[in-house]
């Protein structure tokens, strides 16, 4: 993910790009003398190529500690292995997915409308491994039954913060900060929405 300094002079691209955009949008109703409704931006790749090195925009994160164990039966008493797994669930989008087409200007209501990728799971290793507890282990267990173990880790921590819930936080929490950032650059009617599936 980019850092603050990242997306500060990435957020400068973009504002000069919106200019240049505003001139040629200004130079084409000169030229053609007519005003059409709705008109796809096709002269700014410059623009949606700069929004797709934003790369990962993150809008939620989630801390959680997920405590999972697993029990191997013996004769005279039984294996057990507890651990502690902590990690941050980070919500968001994935900028490089954003194509050309989703950007379009209605002239007649001078309202951008912004399309951003589907709102998902930004890193899929969210378990900070190094900080992981080992509350409770008798015998001996191999690295796979470990591996096993994280991957049960993995699936509780999802189901717990990856839900409908928390998607529509983040994708509220996206919209509010793509409207802000495209009026800090001069457009008051600014539309945001979200791909429902990659395509």
């Amino acid at each position: 993910m980019k850092s603050l300094k990242d997306i500060i002079f990435l957020i400068a691209v973009i504002a000069v790009s919106v200019v240049a955009l505003r001139v040629l949008i200004k130079c084409e109703d000169e030229v053609k003398g007519t005003k059409e409704e709705k008109v796809e931006i096709k002269h700014t790749p410059i623009l949606v190529s700069t929004l797709q090195e934003i790369g990962q925009w993150e809008f939620l994160a989630i801390e959680d500690d997920e405590i999972v164990d697993t029990i191997r039966k013996g004769i005279i008493y039984d294996d057990v292995l507890t651990r502690i797994y902590h990690g941050t669930v980070r919500i968001g989008v994935d900028m490089k997915k954003m194509r050309k087409k989703w950007i379009t200007y209605q002239k007649k209501n001078d309202k951008l409308i912004v399309r951003l990728p589907k709102v998902g799971l930004l890193d899929k290793k969210f378990i900070d491994e190094a900080n992981t507890d080992s509350y409770y282990e008798s015998g001996k267990w191999s690295d796979n039954a470990r591996k096993q173990l994280l991957k049960k880790a993995e699936h509780k921590m999802l189901k717990r913060c990856l839900t409908k819930q928390n998607i529509k936080l983040a994708e509220e929490n996206g919209k509010a900060a793509a409207e802000q950032l495209f009026k800090s650059l001069g457009y008051d009617n600014v539309e945001v929405t979200f791909a429902q599936r990659e395509n």
